[in-house]
């Protein structure tokens, strides 16, 4: 390591400065003191290939760094490095969940009776290509150790499966997604409190929904290493993550096999049973059940999720509430716990519907109304008038809450749009920047949108609808760190000797305009180009999608922007030299602007066709609000919408489909 930071040092920047300084002086001297038959053409050829190679050893110079730093990371720096990463997302997303801060519905779980995979037996003994040794400090899990447990317990069986192979299956609501979390982030603290020599042997686990795999055409391991390539950006390469889960580096937990078609189920149950990694699989019950007629998972340990005892959901609505409760709410907590067969402690059973009744009714509310037999009926009935509720309750003004930014019927018209454009694509994962490809709205495009759109992608560099930069650079202020802010003045100085030079024959104010002209060009060209190396070799965070946002919308402003002023600058040159008068040149730099600003988005990231043209389509045809990802953040900070991996998601898939459903019959 010892060698890379002298790639990055100041005097690499300097001496290819004073290189590219050097052959300007050298031009100065050639054209500026000596008489024309004393000028060669060979002096010509060396002047740029002096300032050709001073220019490379200023750019070389990050670029090296980028990936020699890259290279000096072992193996185990690099997964301790993903661990943290992965840890920061699924901590925000448990936050996002309602798993964090306060006390969630207890995990309790048995072994699972259904014909979903292979004998209890066989966990510890089946003969895989791939087998596991249980994890440092665990035990070997004995098919006697399946019989039921809670949170705690779970980890155990994970860590401890000769297999490799865990199951979570319930209900709709059940908690599966959420059980899946928090083993997740179990599963983190426990490799980051092991000791350094055990860290080698405990995988770390990341998470992905099956949707978007088609099992028939590519393999587990090459799919997921360029998910996890392109969602990481540490990984670099789709090989250096394939080998990673080729080595049981990483675990897999995969979610939604029940949101993916019907015929790709077996395949995708047939494809992660012999997959080199660790696998946990989260799924509705009866979906599973279904798959596992022609491909059951062997080896896997399938635990079924508990319903939630009538005394255990009391217990947690009443941690919500003012103590003591008011006199509805007490009225609910008594029938539930003296009707434990009936049908609001049916409803209740599971923690989606009790996050439900939370979110929906606050103190002063009349919850009590869910007692109402003839109005609710089943426990179907009360859970549907809960989801029809929750946007509207969501956004509705209380007191001692955040004024909403926007009012119940906006929220609720783009809430149903959005999840009738999923519904339709058949996917639970929203991102921004593929919105405008959805079927649903692809028949609602303008022309105009389309033409441009498509003169844009016929333009010099075609990266629009792509995903977004995975750059590092939040805000603004963070494009000029002080070692880059060097290099950029560095530059401009350069460009401002070059401009004054150039337009010094002209006379008048012209060798003053050329020297500042210069120093900005080359500063902007400059800071563009440590972008772009930023972007593409420096960047190792997980991004979620409001950062994507944000990041893409850095890149739009500095390169259009330095596409306009590198164009107003031509076009006043261009223009001045056709007819020097305040009209021409005027027209010049308009023209140039224009030109500059088009080619400067064209070159720049997927934000310009998503921002430009479907937020606004889809705000003049649906009234959605103009700025989405604004709202999509709101929505994520209300707990209305969650984020997984680089995607938004509806909090409670139910939800979506409730939404999209009204959407269909409206």
């Amino acid at each position: 390591m010892s060698d890379v930071p002298r790639l990055g040092r100041p005097w690499a920047m300097l001496v290819g400065a004073a290189l590219v300084i050097a052959a300007v002086s050298w031009w100065v001297l050639q054209f500026g003191f000596l008489a024309p038959e004393e000028q060669t053409q060979a002096s010509g050829y060396g002047q740029f290939v002096l300032a050709a190679v001073g220019f490379v050893i200023m750019v070389a110079g990050p670029v090296a760094k980028a990936f020699m730093d890259d290279a000096v990371l072992s193996e185990g720096e690099r997964l301790d490095i993903l661990a943290d990463e992965v840890r920061l997302q699924w901590d925000d997303a448990a936050v996002e969940r309602g798993l964090v801060g306060t006390t969630p519905v207890s995990i309790r779980w048995c072994r699972s009776r259904r014909p979903v995979a292979g004998p209890v037996g066989a966990v510890a003994t089946l003969a895989l290509p791939v087998r596991f040794g249980p994890l440092p400090g665990v035990s070997t899990v004995d098919p006697t150790d399946l019989g039921e447990g809670d949170q705690t317990g779970l980890h155990d069986v994970y860590g401890g499966l000769g297999s490799g192979r865990l199951m979570l299956i319930g209900p709709p609501g059940a908690g599966k997604s959420a059980a899946a979390v928090l083993l997740l982030r179990d599963a983190l603290r426990f490799r980051q409190a092991a000791a350094p020599e055990d860290r080698r042997n405990i995988p770390v686990p990341v998470m992905f929904p099956l949707h978007g795999w088609d099992p028939t055409k590519v393999g587990v391991v090459d799919w997921l290493a360029g998910e996890l390539a392109r969602l990481y950006p540490l990984l670099r390469s789709p090989a250096r993550a394939a080998r990673l889960l080729w080595d049981g580096r990483l675990a897999v937990f995969f979610d939604g096999l029940d949101e993916i078609d019907v015929s790709a189920r077996p395949e995708v149950l047939k494809a992660l049973g012999t997959a080199p990694f660790r696998v946990v699989l989260s799924t509705r019950a009866k979906e599973a059940e279904l798959a596992a007629r022609e491909a059951p998972l062997y080896g896997a340990a399938a635990l079924e999720l508990r319903p939630v005892a009538p005394a255990a959901a009391v217990a947690y609505l009443r941690q919500r509430c003012v103590d003591p409760p008011p006199p509805a709410w007490q009225a609910l907590f008594a029938h539930v716990v003296s009707v434990p067969c009936g049908v609001v402690a049916q409803a209740l059973d599971t923690p989606l519907v009790l996050s439900l009744v939370h979110d929906v009714y606050s103190d002063s509310d009349a919850v009590d109304e869910l007692l109402d037999a003839d109005r609710f009926p089943t426990s179907a009935a009360i859970e549907n008038h809960l989801l029809d509720q929750l946007v509207t309750a969501t956004y509705t003004p209380r007191p001692g809450r955040p004024a909403p930014r926007y009012d119940v019927a906006v929220a609720r018209r783009t809430m149903t749009y959005l999840a009738a454009v999923l519904a339709e694509a058949g996917t639970r994962d929203l991102r921004w920047w593929h919105l405008d490809q959805l079927p649903h709205h692809a028949r609602r495009k303008l022309f105009l949108g389309f033409v441009f759109t498509l003169a844009l992608k016929l333009g010099i560099v075609t990266r629009l609808g792509e995903k977004p930069s995975s750059l590092l650079l939040p805000r603004l202020r963070d494009l000029f760190s002080e070692r880059r802010l060097k290099v950029v003045l560095a530059f401009g100085l350069v460009g401002s000797i070059a401009g004054g030079l150039v337009l010094d024959a002209a006379g008048g104010m012209w060798p003053v305009l050329g020297a500042l002209s210069g120093f900005v060009l080359g500063a902007l060209a400059t800071l563009v180009t440590l972008f772009d190396i930023r972007r593409e070799y420096g960047s190792t965070e997980f991004l979620d999608p409001a950062q994507a946002w944000r990041h893409d919308r850095n890149v739009l402003l500095v390169h259009a922007f330095t596409g306009a002023f590198i164009g107003s600058v031509y076009g006043a040159i261009m223009a001045g030299g056709l007819r020097f008068d305040l009209v021409t040149v005027t027209i010049g730099v308009l023209a140039g602007f224009l030109v500059g600003f088009l080619v400067g988005v064209s070159a720049a990231s997927a934000t310009i066709s998503t921002a430009m043209f479907t937020f606004i389509r889809i705000s003049r045809t649906h009234r959605t609000p103009l700025r989405l990802v604004a709202f999509l953040e709101d929505a994520r900070r209300r707990h209305i919408l969650r984020v997984t991996g680089d995607a938004y998601q509806f909090r409670h898939a139910k939800l979506q489909d409730r939404l999209a459903e009204s959407y269909r019959h409206a």
